[in-house]
């Protein structure tokens, strides 16, 4: 079994490597398409409602912290 393994793993990678091939981005039309200018403006999207969301958390950390200093210790 291994030396069958031995022989078809070359082949399997230089197969896959004919295969490969670049992303539809840089294959279609480069730097400058409509589609690579889509696909920049999507990952700003993405990261701009990331940052929303953990600016969100930590705005209610920071207001639970603010409101347990005004309660104070030992309030029941």
């Amino acid at each position: 079994m291994t030396r069958l393994v031995r022989i078809l793993s070359p082949l399997i990678v230089a197969a896959a490597a004919a295969s490969a091939s670049a992303c539809a981005v840089c294959s279609v039309g480069g730097e400058d398409s409509k589609l690579a200018e889509s696909a920049n403006l999507s990952v700003l999207v993405m990261i701009g409602f990331v940052a929303a969301v953990l600016t969100g958390i930590a705005s209610v950390a920071g207001f639970w912290y603010v409101r347990s200093r005004r309660i104070g210790p030992g309030a029941d």
